[in-house]
């Protein structure tokens, strides 16, 4: 019987040993480093407060009347969909964090929050990102958002960033109806800066746009946003707009644009 044991127990020792590296492999896995990691998934029904390392491993729905608080040092490390269905609940094929109450995000200059993939080689539309509708309360302060879809999509909500970093996303942020104040904040290498649709108000200040393979800013026909003292460089388009040129020209820093204002034909 004893001898039984020990080979059952080699056995599980050795198994154990297999899935922390990968079959035959010797090498860890891409994600090994977060396994000691909370994860999380599904509905968050009460006031929920995050902090740590966080495994995102499916979709998360925030309902109203519910705040979602996320500690300054937290990372959030977002497993990519399986499946490019979308639930009836939810907006995005790719992995979501859907907010409909509330989302205070505030790290600090050293210890920031960031959201970023769990693939080992990820692209710029690895997870959907954060979907805002109809939030009373946004805050992302000192928060970095690497290789989403769109880092923030606010709907008719109330966005405050402040100090945060958007990198090698495909959108940093876009907006359909919403209020926003963004200031001092950083677009590196996204394919699309900020987007403003559907009557979007507020402003963007003390910001860079840097390497867009598009826009830094687009305003919309219908959106109000102020955009004063940021810094274009090297986008293809620094800001399109409606309105005059000058008004962003002489308001804002260009530099190695092929464009710094566009103007919209509607």
């Amino acid at each position: 019987m004893k001898k039984y044991f020990i080979i059952i127990m080699i056995l599980f020792t050795l198994t154990a040993c297999q899935r922390a590296t990968g079959p035959g492999t010797g090498k860890k896995n891409s994600d090994l480093d977060v396994t000691k990691g909370k994860k999380i998934a599904g509905i968050i029904s009460k006031d929920t407060t995050l902090s740590g390392v966080v495994r995102v491993v499916g979709d998360i729905y925030v309902p109203e009347g519910v705040t979602l608080t996320i500690l300054p040092g937290t990372e959030l490390v977002i497993k990519m969909s399986e499946s490019t269905k979308v639930e009836p609940l939810f907006i995005s094929s790719g992995t979501e964090i859907l907010v409909r109450g509330n989302i205070i995000a505030k790290g600090t200059a050293e210890n920031k929050i960031v959201f970023r993939s769990m693939e080992a080689k990820p692209g710029m539309k690895s997870y959907a990102g954060v979907i805002l509708i109809g939030s009373d309360i946004a805050e992302f302060e000192h928060c970095v958002f690497k290789n989403a879809e769109n880092a923030i999509r606010a709907i008719d909500a109330n966005l405050n960033v402040d100090s945060c970093e958007f990198e090698n996303c495909f959108y940093a942020l876009t907006t359909k109806g919403a209020k926003v104040n963004i200031k001092n904040s950083r677009v590196i290498s996204c394919d699309k800066g900020f987007y403003f649709h559907k009557a979007t108000t507020g402003s963007v200040t003390g910001s860079e746009f840097n390497s867009c393979f598009e826009d830094g800013v687009f305003i919309d026909k219908t959106s109000k946003v102020t955009v004063e003292n940021n810094s274009f460089k090297s986008n293809l388009w620094g800001i399109s707009t409606i309105e005059a040129k000058s008004k962003f020209l002489n308001s804002n820093n260009f530099m190695d644009n092929k464009e710094d204002v566009k103007g919209l034909n509607y």
